[in-house]
């Protein structure tokens, strides 16, 4: 919902593309805003201003078919207990029952990549037409999708997440007015891993790469100045990082190491006072991937589920739930673990789900929703009730139900 995840990972096409051979949300409760969790993003050329196209035309809402088209679900963002959204190529998909069933919202040619919504009424929808880089989009919608409208197309955006009604942030570049124009962000000058997240409309974070070491730098004027807050060395240099911020103060940033045989090294920080202070959560060491980025030894902190990064979805300042991947287990299989205390300890659940990915979305403390993919089946999507300790299948995307 509306903490920015310093998404851990990377879905199952990153963790591909870093590889050689082998590969480099209880009853429900009162709802927060929607969290924000991000994907390891790829490199990307310099993005360039974006200009403001006139909106399209929504389509009328009708029942999703599962029973005959698959849905390739892409992106996932709940509101509420009840309302949530998924996104693809082609469609974004709208639930008002906890995830029982959906209806089809928007119906189109953009691939939808990301969707960040502030309340169940109020959110944003990235997409591209295929076109490379330069084919993005931002839609808007201000009464739960019913109408989707576009706002905006910036150009190299692969994330997307808004932290006001106003401001929102899309891979290095930062809108003022809901998403109609687009700037690109003032960031330090050193080479900048992965992309920078948003607490508040001022407040927020980038991790930053020299040699064999990396920095968390922080921001408290919207970009314009930025201080370093947090160094640490590397055995070998870090290959990316996702930050996830919950609210102005509070921060749980992921840096990638190194991949080999199916299996990726990965570390978790948390701070809760502006980066004064830093809980290390998780330092996933591997046999293919090398000693967890940040230490010099193996073994010096909780290992995560499985073997290679998921997602990391923030729900707040004590609450982080990890899915990770095996690639090696059958034909892949996804785990979670969480944090209930800011990653002061750690916990890997047992249960693993057929399959790839683990796109999460939590909407309080306990009642959360993960996509689960198959190269050969559709899309799955689970529901658990204790901050991930547990999953029941709630939706198949496709024939299979």
């Amino acid at each position: 919902m509306n903490k920015k995840m310093t998404y851990l990972a990377m879905a199952a096409a990153l963790a591909v593309a870093l590889t050689g051979c082998g590969q480099k949300t209880m009853s429900p409760a009162a709802p927060t805003p929607p969290s924000n969790q991000q994907q390891i993003p790829e490199p990307a050329p310099a993005p360039a201003p974006a200009t403001t196209p006139a909106p399209t035309t929504p389509t009328s809402s009708q029942p999703a078919d599962p029973a005959h088209q698959t849905y390739d679900v892409k992106a996932v963002e709940f509101g509420n207990p009840t309302s949530g959204w998924v996104g693809g190529k082609g469609f974004i998909l709208n639930t008002t029952d906890g995830g029982r069933s959906w209806n089809v919202q928007y119906s189109g040619p953009y691939e939808i990549e990301k969707l960040s919504f502030l309340n169940p009424f109020l959110g944003w929808a990235l997409g591209h037409d295929g076109e490379g880089d330069a084919g993005g989009v931002v839609m808007q919608t201000t009464d739960g999708g019913k109408h989707w409208n576009e706002v905006s197309h910036p150009k190299y955006v692969h994330d997307l997440h808004f932290v006001s009604e106003t401001t929102g942030i899309a891979s290095g570049q930062i809108t003022h007015d809901g998403g109609k124009t687009w700037q690109v962000m003032n960031l330090p000058s050193e080479p900048v891993l992965g992309e920078p997240a948003l607490g508040n409309e001022t407040r927020g974070w980038v991790v930053t790469s020299e040699g064999n070491s990396f920095t968390v730098q922080h921001t408290i004027d919207g970009g314009k100045t930025w201080t370093k807050v947090f160094t640490r060395t590397t055995m070998e240099p870090p290959v990316t990082a996702s930050i996830q911020a919950t609210n102005a103060d509070d921060a749980w940033v992921t840096i990638i190491g190194g991949t080999g045989m199916t299996q990726t090294s990965y570390s978790v920080f948390h701070t809760a006072d502006n980066g004064e202070h830093w809980n290390p959560v998780i330092a996933q060491s591997t046999a293919g991937g090398g000693t967890a980025p940040g230490y010099d030894t193996p073994n010096t902190s909780p290992s995560g589920p499985a073997t290679k990064p998921g997602y990391v979805e923030a729900i707040n300042s004590q609450t982080a739930v990890v899915s990770g991947f095996c690639a090696a287990c059958g034909y892949g299989t996804i785990s979670t673990g969480n944090t209930l205390d800011g990653g002061k300890t750690w916990s890997n659940f047992k249960q693993s789900l057929p399959g790839s990915g683990g796109q999460l979305s939590f909407v309080n403390q306990g009642q959360g929703w993960m996509i689960v993919s198959s190269y050969e089946k559709p899309p799955v999507l689970y529901y658990t009730e204790n901050t991930g300790q547990t999953w029941t299948k709630e939706f198949v995307f496709g024939p299979g139900q």
